[in-house]
């Protein structure tokens, strides 16, 4: 579906432990094959218009932050196309 998002950056040790941190997560009873290759993002929205989609890349072209990440979600695709969170846990140290 059509999704406007906002790729996560960073230096190459942050990006790296993130790497790490979605590997971890994909072992065991939640290991599967991947069916996308694994693109740290920010969902800003989707299921838009082609035209909005431009409109929003071109209003978040310069966007950047700096956020601190402390938890880890898990969500659940449901049928009715939402997300619900079934499991959280906070990363302790990590950024």
């Amino acid at each position: 579906n059509p999704v406007a998002y906002l790729a996560v950056d960073g230096e190459p040790a942050a990006r790296a432990r993130l790497e790490r941190l979605k590997d971890e997560l994909h072992s065991g009873p939640l290991d599967r094959p991947a069916d996308f290759a694994f693109v740290p993002h920010v969902t800003v929205a989707r299921e838009l218009a082609a035209d909005r989609i431009d409109a929003a890349i071109a209003a978040l072209a310069d966007y950047t932050a700096d956020i601190l990440v402390e938890r880890v979600h898990v969500l659940a695709w449901q049928p009715d196309r939402t997300w619900v969170p079934v499991a959280d846990a906070p990363l302790a140290g990590a950024a």
